[in-house]
């Protein structure tokens, strides 16, 4: 009777979360639920469990690399939207609002390789970019995407498939940013190109 009520008691609280979760997915628009719903995913696959099975590592990594290109994909239409507010005379807020989201994305160390594989980088270069007209995008994307650009191990190829040397470069160069901003473009120029310098004296690589 006791083993039954116990039991009883966990599918009860089974029931509950579902519930909750269900709730939570219904107040989001679709596709920050497929997102959100990959992401439980992994999670769920990734979580120790007692008697755990033994992990496809090629079914995560497929998980991962759909999340990326799906916050790849809409970090560029965030930034067309605001381009196009700018165009129009409105506040650009599509990538502010979009910014936690990509953040907690750019942090995580596990999802690296997968970032730079899936060239999200492509995208972190469309949100640094000047706006149509002329200004910066706003102080905070430009910090958590340099915070970014700091961590990630970024190599020769990445610069070449995303472009994002050019806008570094021009963080630098121009009198725009901030001080803080300058100093990690800087940096970042120092450390992408040191390692073929040796190879390629002519030409900045990034410029490529």
């Amino acid at each position: 009777m006791a083993s039954e009520k116990v039991s009883k008691k966990r599918e009860s609280k089974k029931g509950e979360r579902a519930e909750k979760k269900a709730d939570d997915y219904g107040s989001l628009d679709p596709e920050a639920r497929r997102l959100r719903e990959l992401e439980d995913k992994i999670d769920a696959v990734l979580k120790p469990q007692k008697k755990r099975k033994k992990v496809d590592e090629d079914d995560i990594e497929q998980m991962q690399d759909e999340r990326i290109a799906q916050v790849r994909d809409q970090m560029r239409e965030a930034a067309m939207k605001d381009a196009e507010a700018i165009k129009e005379g409105i506040p650009a807020m599509h990538k502010l609002k979009m910014l936690p989201e990509v953040r907690n994305i750019l942090q995580k160390h596990s999802l690296y390789d997968s970032i730079l594989d899936n060239n999200m980088l492509e995208s972190v270069r469309l949100w640094l970019e000047p706006l149509p007209d002329a200004s910066l995008p706003a102080y905070s994307i430009q910090k958590e995407m340099f915070a970014a650009l700091e961590e990630l191990p970024i190599k020769t190829v990445h610069l070449r498939e995303s472009g994002i040397g050019k806008v570094v470069l021009f963080y630098q160069q121009s009198r725009k940013p901030q001080v803080s901003i300058k100093h990690i473009a800087e940096k970042l120029v120092g450390d992408w190109s040191r390692p073929i310098i040796g190879r390629n004296k002519k030409r900045n690589p990034m410029l490529r």
